[in-house]
C-alpha cells in the first residue's frame, strides 16, 4: 500500500533519534521510496489526461447542451409568431366587411405548428437525454478521478515529507556531533591513554549524539559533515580565546562525583590517573571528564 514504505523510514528515524550514535543510511528504504514516488508521478500524468478527456467531453456535452436549449427557444419564438398570425387571422374573420377566405393560411399555420411541436419534442428529449449524460459524467467519472488525484498527490507529497524529515534528523545530529569536537569513525579515545585538556560543550547528553561511523553515511552527508566541520573551524578562528562550543551555564562545582557506564581504559589528567572500568565511581574534576561525559563513559552523579 502507498505509504507504508516512508512509514517504515520514519519509525526508524524515530527509533534513530533517540540513540547516541548515527545508525547506517537507510538507502533501500530511500530507493524504495523514490520509486513508488515516481510510480505515483506516472499515475498522475495518466490521471491527468484522463481527466482532460472527461473535461473535453464535458465541454462537447455543454455545447451540445446550449445549442439545444437555444433551438428550444427558437422553436418558442416561432410558435408565438403562428399564434399571433393565427390570432390576426381570427381578427380579419370576425371583421363583417371581410370576404377573404383564410382557409389556406390557417392550414399551413397549422402545419408549421405541427412540425414545430414535433421539432421541440425531439429538442426537450434531446435536452434531457444531454443533461443526464452531464451529470452522470459529473458525479460518477469526474469525482472519481479528481478523488484519484487528490489521494495520489497526497501520497506523493507525504513521501516527500517523509524523505525531508528523515534527511533533517540525519543532518541535525551530524551537525550535533561536529559540535563535539570528537574524531569520527571511533567517536571514543583513540588510545587507552589521553588527555583531557579539551573543553567542548557540557550539557545532559540524553539522546545526544556522542559517536559517528562515517561508514554509517551515505557520500552526501559526507560532504556535509566535512563542510560543516570546515564552517565551525572558520568561525571558532576569529574567536580563540573563546571556548564557543562550551556550555552556556556557568559550572556549579570545581570537582564532581561521576559513575563509569563502559570500559574505557586509562585516562591521565593533571591530578593523576585512573582506568575507566564500568560502575567505579571517582571524585575529578569537572574540566577533565566533560569529554569523556559527552562521550558516553561517565555520567555525573548528582
Amino acid at each position: 500500500m502507498y505509504g507504508d514504505t516512508a512509514n517504515k523510514l520514519i519509525l526508524d528515524a524515530k527509533r534513530s533519534s533517540n540513540l547516541s550514535s548515527i545508525p547506517i543510511y537507510q538507502s533501500d528504504l530511500i530507493r524504495d521510496i523514490v520509486k513508488e514516488t515516481n510510480d505515483l508521478n506516472k499515475d498522475v500524468d495518466y490521471l491527468t489526461g484522463v481527466h482532460d478527456e472527461i473535461t473535453d467531453q464535458l465541454n462537447v456535452l455543454t455545447e451540445q447542451y446550449n445549442e439545444s436549449i437555444e433551438k428550444l427557444q427558437d422553436i418558442n419564438r416561432q410558435r408565438l409568431e403562428l399564434d399571433k398570425k393565427l390570432k390576426e387571422i381570427e381578427k380579419k374573420e370576425r371583421d363583417p366587411r371581410n370576404t377573404r377566405d383564410f382557409s389556406s393560411e390557417r392550414s399551413e399555420i397549422t402545419a408549421m405548428e405541427t412540425v414545430l411541436l414535433k421539432r421541440k419534442e425531439n429538442t426537450a428529449e434531446l435536452v434531457q437525454d444531454l443533461s443526464k449524460d452531464i451529470e452522470q459524467i459529473n458525479e460518477k467519472h469526474s469525482k472519481i478521478n479528481q478523488c484519484q488525484l487528490f489521494v495520489t498527490h497526497l501520497s506523493m507529497r507525504r513521501n516527500k515529507r517523509c524523505l525531508l524529515a528523515y534527511e533533517k534528523l540525519r543532518a541535525d545530529k551530524i551537525a550535533e556531533f561536529a559540535w563535539l569536537n570528537i574524531d569520527p569513525v571511533e567517536g571514543t579515545p583513540s588510545s587507552t591513554t589521553m588527555e583531557s585538556n579539551v573543553t567542548p560543550i557540557t550539557k545532559n547528553l540524553t539522546n545526544y549524539t556522542t559517536s559517528l561511523d562515517l561508514n554509517n553515511l551515505n557520500h552526501f552527508e559526507q560532504d556535509f559533515f566535512k563542510q560543516y566541520q570546515d564552517l565551525i573551524m572558520n568561525f571558532k578562528s576569529d574567536f580563540e580565546d573563546i571556548d564557543l562550543s562550551g556550555d552556556l551555564n556557568a559550572p556549579t562545582n570545581i570537582f564532581i562525583d561521576v559513575r563509569v557506564l563502559k570500559d574505557g581504559g586509562e585516562v591521565t589528567t593533571e591530578y593523576g590517573s585512573f582506568n575507566l572500568i564500568k560502575d567505579s565511581q571517582f571524585f575529578v574534576r569537572k574540566s577533565d571528564v566533560e569529554r569523556l561525559i559527552q562521550q558516553g563513559y561517565l555520567e555525573e552523579i548528582v
